[in-house]
């Protein structure tokens, strides 16, 4: 199902490990911090709606903030601490990133309380990370302002309506100066630096989308996309290198450079019996909290679905001329100006969020057999199933249901004799280039029922603490994290060769020639440089906030007011 060594799950794969450590649910594909916050949505709107209209973000100030020194920020595999330079904030950091170019450090400062809390106010700090030198700073209230940092400059968005008028104005800030370039009202869904293009909604209640150079903000094109039965557009994907495939209501192929758009009806989205009466407020994610992405990417999101399950299809996958994706009711082949080639029918309303792939000719779709509610809640939809169609006709290879009653698929790994397909009880494993299937039961009640399947980023502090269990090279190993916040290591008869506590597991943020630096999938926040064979290199200390790595230099960002400044070398 999936492809060589690869795992799979409907949601993020860096941040599904640490969002069930933190007992949050499933997300799609979004930025981490915005589902972290999620939970407070409704909360939140509420207080927005009680609180008069002022402005959310200040102009740059040429005050600097900031002292620098020298300071200890990690240790190595013999206790010896590591120096390195530091950067010293007036207020606790908050969050930090490097632009895409390594040119820029964006810091993020905020109030807290004495008790950690943070508060509402606070700074963007801009910086030339080649010395450190502090080129502007502006003050904004991050409830109510998010921040995505590109090669054009830093586009701030923030919310400048009351109770009776529901308007967001973006604006794009110099990397150099602070100065806005521009400003417009409009909330951001989807930009691409190399195209000079952001494109976004009016508000939250509209159709209209329009697009903006992220030069100059001038108006490139308006057009219509009705967003009334989604959570904002769903992976948009670019084809031809200015035609992006957007799938919300229905599926659209828009042109970027003219705004001329082509659509196919499709049925991604079905009423949720348990949907919330606030129909539309959902749309105001905005106000939950600041936000950072780089690189090309979608954005804010939107939405006016809080009665519906949405994301009821397939990732793209594009071949030639072709485009392939699904909904509930059909698999469907286009070309790229929305011609359909072909469509095949899936049993009555079965199909749901789904992940294709295509090799050799072989279309295979597989059916999670779930939606998403209230953009980050997944629920069952439809059913689970495997089904193979060829790709130039769309006829029908194989089809095989893999539960008989409604049932989630909590993720996928690739193995070396096929694929793993794992439920919360049961997991299944379908032979490569074989329909034919086994399925293992799970000890639910002795080991808690199954709740994500990590991937190969994914390694253990064994018991003494002394080395990492790494993922087996050759994918003969699964791993899985149940509902008792324990990770079990399954060979491949699904036989437990390994436990280990949740708070014991780590993701890799990225990786080098020499090491990967991992972060704990709790909340403890605990970061390492890990060596390929499992040894330990440096240790962050505990008050390390976030890593972040830019050319040969590791930036350690710590809430106590510091960033440090190193150059990972070699023992």
């Amino acid at each position: 199902i999936m492809t060589t060594n690869a795992v799979h799950t409907p949601f993020n794969d860096r941040c599904i490990i640490r969002t069930t450590a933190m007992q949050l649910t499933h997300k799609p594909v979004t930025d981490m911090q915005t589902v972290k916050s999620v939970h407070y949505l409704f909360i939140i709107i509420m207080l927005m709606m009680l609180i008069p209209f002022s402005t959310r973000v200040s102009a740059a100030v040429a005050t600097d903030s900031t002292a620098f020194g020298k300071a200890a920020f990690a240790s190595d595999a013999k206790g010896n601490i590591i120096m390195g330079e530091a950067v010293y904030t007036a207020l606790p950091i908050y969050n930090a990133e490097c632009s895409d170019d390594g040119k820029y450090l964006c810091i993020q400062t905020r109030e807290a309380t004495k008790k950690g809390i943070w508060k509402n106010k606070g700074s963007i700090c801009m910086f030339d990370s080649s010395n450190m030198s502090q080129l502007w700073e502006t003050y904004v209230k991050y409830n109510s302002t998010q921040l995505s940092l590109t090669n054009h400059g830093l586009i701030l968005t923030y919310d400048t309506h009351n109770t009776s008028d529901w308007l967001y104005t973006t604006e794009m800030r110099d990397l150099n100066t602070g100065q806005v370039v521009w400003r417009n009202e409009l909330i951001p869904i989807y930009y691409n630096d190399s195209l000079n293009i952001v494109i976004g909604y009016e508000h939250p209640f509209t159709k209209t989308v329009k697009a903006l150079n992220l030069s100059d903000g001038n108006t490139r094109w308006i057009n219509e996309i009705p967003n009334n039965n989604t959570f904002g557009w769903t992976n948009p994907t670019v084809m031809d290198g200015t035609k992006l495939v957007v799938v919300n209501n229905d599926i659209y192929v828009i042109d970027m450079s003219t705004g001329r758009m082509n659509f196919a009806e499709a049925d991604t989205s079905t009423p949720w019996a348990k949907g919330i009466i606030m129909d539309g407020l959902a749309g105001l994610t905005l106000t939950i909290g600041a936000t950072l992405s780089t690189g090309t990417t979608s954005m804010f999101m939107p939405a006016t679905a809080g009665r519906r399950i949405f994301g009821l299809n397939s990732n793209v996958v594009t071949e030639g001329s072709r485009f392939y994706i699904s909904d509930r009711n059909r698999v469907y082949c286009f070309d790229h100006d929305m011609h359909q080639i072909w469509n095949s029918e899936l049993p009555d309303k079965s199909g749901s969020n789904a992940y294709m792939t295509l090799s050799d000719g072989r279309l295979r779709l597989l059916n999670h057999g779930l939606g998403m509610a209230m953009g980050y809640a997944p629920v069952k939809s439809g059913r689970p199933f495997v089904a193979e169609f060829d790709a130039a006709t769309g006829r029908q290879l194989s089809f095989r249901m893999l539960a008989d009653k409604k049932e989630m698929v909590v993720g996928t790994a690739a193995g070396p004799s096929g694929d793993n397909i794992v439920f919360d009880n049961m997991i299944t494993h379908i032979a490569h280039n074989d329909t034919a299937s086994t399925t293992t039961m799970w000890d639910y009640k002795s080991h808690g029922r199954i709740k994500a399947v990590l991937n190969k980023s994914c390694c253990a502090l064994k018991p003494d603490g002394t080395m990492f269990k790494m993922p087996a090279s050759d994918c003969s190993e699964l791993w899985v994290i149940t509902e008792k916040d324990s990770v079990f290591v399954l060979n491949q008869a699904y036989d437990i060769t390994g436990s280990y506590p949740l708070s014991n597991m780590y993701v890799s943020l990225f990786e080098s020639a020499d090491y990967s630096c991992v972060e704990a999938c709790t909340d403890k926040q605990d970061f390492w440089l890990v060596k390929s064979d499992g040894t330990p290199y440096r240790h962050f200390f505990e008050d390390t906030k976030d890593i972040i790595k830019t050319g040969d230099k590791i930036i350690a960002v710590k809430p106590g007011q510091l960033v440090f400044l190193c150059t990972a070398q070699k023992e």
